[in-house]
């Protein structure tokens, strides 16, 4: 049964899909996985004649990694090559329901597309627990259960785990298998749910996102960055929604994100989304003065010096408005590593020294740091003072020993180094 009857005695043996080799492999692997071991038993028995070789084995690694490798997807897809070449089926595997029928006649009816399994699966459903399966389409990959309870709720989650239309992964994550998506998307379309949910979907990755930010700074900031590595595809889908409803909200959701995309290095992928949501006018306000920081650092971080010196302008005039010194301190400091690169040293060490009095002020031992590296940094360029900026750049490694931060310490070291 695909579904626990939940009589006194029953154990549950849960059946995963078979393993296939990882599609980032393009080597033919000297011992197949069981999934592309099946695809070619099962080609071969509809075409005698097919010859494994590296450029097929890397087709076939791929749709056996699109089809979760699930035994009768594999097996129905296979059967296609009656119809269609390899290369064919590669290219329209993103189209996985229309491609997974035609099965023998003498199985199962609901064995006879894949559309049908998963319908035999679904219609065990009540109405309700078919809304929200559909609804869970919308997470893309993984998705926690927090986030599963902005759309559901956690008896469905249950119910929906037991009929094997979710899975629970070693993470603690869910997810649904391709093909399961793909058919409870088309019913997401068909409902009058979808815009409901897609809103809710992106709420949730907004407001988490806000709730994470304030921790970006602290001693937390690796716990969280872990946190929120796994949602990149969520928050995408956040922002795009954003940018198709709500641009203003999107402004907040990527000026709050800006912080994890230099740390996760996906710098372009950052500047791409904060210049669309700054083309959207609005008075002053704390999200758009981050958001005009964070994409003149972004750019700094890709050699866009030039680039990036009138977005840090912005944001620190606007910070100035504002009354925000943590921000305008951050400006200054862009603006400095802007203007050091380009070969500006006396003007770099004037913006380190305007931020550091700016946190010196604050008393904010990590930002004093920032600042000292910075000042360090020009005093050996600029006067070949390797005395002072050895004791300079001592003063920053203790103040970021103190900070608890392991992130900015390295940061510290390395250029101490």
């Amino acid at each position: 049964s695909r579904i626990p009857t939940d009589v006194y005695g029953e154990k549950l043996y849960p059946l995963a899909p078979l393993a296939y080799q990882a599609a980032e492999n393009d080597a033919r692997s000297e011992t197949p996985q069981p999934a592309q071991s099946l695809f070619v038993e099962r080609v071969r028995a509809v075409q005698p004649t097919f010859e494994l070789s590296p450029d097929n084995y890397r087709q076939i690694t791929t749709i056996c990694r699109e089809l979760d490798g699930l035994p009768l997807a594999i097996e129905l897809v296979a059967r296609q090559l009656r119809y269609r070449t390899l290369s064919e089926i590669d290219q329209q595997i993103e189209q996985r329901l229309d491609l997974l029928r035609q099965g023998p006649v003498d199985w199962q009816p609901h064995h006879h597309t894949f559309r049908a399994a998963i319908q035999w699966s679904v219609a065990l459903l009540s109405a309700e627990e078919k809304q929200h399966f559909a609804r869970l389409a919308l997470f893309a990959g993984s998705f926690s259960a927090s986030a599963a309870q902005a759309l559901t709720a956690p008896a469905i989650i249950e119910r929906l785990l037991d009929a094997s239309l979710i899975q629970l992964g070693k993470d603690d994550r869910y997810f649904l298998l391709n093909t399961v998506r793909d058919f409870a998307l088309e019913m997401l379309a068909e409902s009058e749910a979808m815009d409901v949910a897609a809103a809710a979907h992106a709420h949730y990755y907004r407001n988490l996102a806000a709730t994470v930010r304030p921790h970006l700074i602290t001693a937390a900031l690796t716990h969280w960055q872990k946190q929120l590595a796994p949602e990149q595809d969520n928050l995408e889908l956040a922002l795009a929604w954003f940018d198709a409803h709500a641009p203003a909200a999107g402004l907040d959701l990527a000026a709050d994100l800006w912080r994890l995309w230099y740390i996760w290095g996906n710098y372009r992928t950052g500047i791409e989304w904060l210049q669309r949501f700054l083309l959207v006018e609005s008075p002053p306000n704390q999200a758009r003065c981050r958001a005009l920081c964070g994409l003149g650092i972004l750019l700094a971080r890709i050699a866009q010096f030039e680039q990036a010196i009138p977005y840090l302008q912005s944001s620190l005039a606007m910070a100035h408005t504002l009354d925000d010194s943590y921000r305008s301190g951050a400006a200054l400091m862009g603006l400095g590593d802007c203007v050091n690169a380009l070969g500006r040293l006396d003007e770099a060490l004037d913006f380190y020294e305007n931020a550091y009095e700016l946190f010196t002020a604050a008393n904010d031992s990590r930002t004093i740091s920032w600042a000292l590296g910075g000042i360090a940094d020009i005093v050996h360029q600029r006067d070949h003072d390797v005395h002072k900026a050895n004791e300079l750049m001592a003063e920053s490694i203790r103040l970021a020993r103190a900070a608890g931060e392991p992130r900015h310490l390295a940061w510290m070291l390395s250029i101490g180094a």
